[in-house]
């Protein structure tokens, strides 16, 4: 199979699997958050279950869907497409450690370090803008 194009441009592999990858991160991350805002009252009501994050469970069911939109703008634009591939990087890996980390009937950890997610947090802001 060739490697050209119609019009006789050459395929840089690597482009292409960089493209295919954003794509498929970026459908994710809009099915994620369209889904959040469409069941806006069952997100809302899973985030209150948690003691930790009920005082803020309506402002981050807006928040969080609204990031993910964001992030996704990011990653339909070629030129700012590297900035949402690490916006995603930092959101996903977060969300996992608190996955990880959250307390069970045996555990007495907290659900997430604050320093950690306070460090990551800004160092996403500092990377985005």
């Amino acid at each position: 199979m060739s490697n050209d194009l119609k019009y006789g441009h050459k395929i840089n592999k690597l482009i292409l699997i960089a493209d295919i990858i954003s794509g498929v991160v970026l459908l994710l991350f809009l099915y994620t958050s369209l889904r959040k805002m469409t069941e806006y009252e069952v997100f809302k009501n899973v985030l209150s279950v948690s003691p930790l994050l009920k005082p803020f469970a309506g402002t981050i069911a807006w928040v969080l869907p609204v990031t993910e939109l964001g992030i996704v703008a990011l990653l339909f634009i070629p030129s700012v497409r590297l900035k949402g591939l690490y916006a995603s990087f930092f959101i996903t890996s977060n969300c996992k450690k608190s996955a990880i980390n959250a307390p069970s009937f045996t555990k007495t950890k907290p659900a997430f370090n604050h320093t950690e997610l306070s460090i990551s947090s800004i160092f996403l802001f500092t990377l985005l803008f």
